[in-house]
C-alpha cells in the first residue's frame, strides 16, 4: 500500500521513482494498480491509494484486498501528465515481460526496444533468466544491448554494438 500511494502522489519524479521500485519487484499483482493508474481509476487520500471501479473501492496494494466501504471524505484523484503516462506504459511493458502469453511477451520487449530506459535493465534481465523460447530470448537480449549502447563503461558499449550488429546482419540475410 505505501508504495501504491507514492507511485500515485507526489510529484512526478518521485512517483517515477516509486513506479520503478514496484516494476523491480516483477510482481503480476502489480500489473492491475499500474493499468488502474493508466485508466484514471486511482483517487488518494489519507496516506493511501485507492482502486476505485463503478462502486467497488479498494485499497491500492493490500494483501488480501481490503475492500473500502466508501472512498473517504477529500480523495483526490490522481493526475497523470504526458510523462506520467509514458512511464505508466513503460512500466507495464517492463511488467508484461513475464505474461504467460508469449505474444503478449513479444509485444513487450519490442516496446522496450523501441524507447530503451535504463530503469528496466534489472527486470528484463531477470525476464531474460526466465523466458525459455529462444526467439524471446533473443528479443530481450537485442533490448538489453539497445539500453547498454548507452552505458558508462565503453567494453559494455562495444559488447552491446556488437549484440545489436549481430541481430542486424543476422536479420538482413
Amino acid at each position: 500500500p505505501e508504495l501504491a500511494f507514492r507511485s500515485a502522489a507526489g510529484d512526478s519524479d518521485a512517483r517515477v521513482i516509486a513506479l520503478n521500485e514496484a516494476v523491480v519487484l516483477a510482481d503480476p499483482a502489480v500489473v492491475p494498480f499500474v493499468q488502474s493508474l493508466l485508466a484514471d481509476e486511482v483517487k488518494v487520500a489519507a496516506g493511501k491509494a485507492y482502486l476505485v471501479r463503478g462502486s467497488q473501492v479498494s485499497v491500492a496494494g493490500s494483501t488480501p484486498v481490503q475492500v473500502a466501504p466508501a472512498l473517504p471524505e477529500g480523495a483526490e484523484d490522481v493526475v497523470n501528465n504526458n510523462r506520467m503516462r509514458t512511464e505508466i506504459d513503460s512500466a507495464l511493458a517492463a511488467l508484461n515481460l513475464f505474461n504467460p502469453d508469449a505474444a503478449e511477451r513479444l509485444k513487450s520487449v519490442q516496446a522496450l526496444i523501441q524507447e530503451p530506459d535504463a530503469s528496466r535493465t534489472q527486470v528484463l534481465m531477470r525476464a531474460r533468466q526466465k523466458e525459455t523460447l529462444p526467439d524471446l530470448q533473443r528479443w530481450m537480449d537485442l533490448a538489453l544491448a539497445s539500453i547498454l549502447l548507452d552505458d558508462e563503461r565503453t567494453s559494455t558499449r562495444i559488447q552491446a554494438a556488437r549484440t545489436l550488429g549481430d541481430w542486424s546482419q543476422a536479420t538482413s540475410v
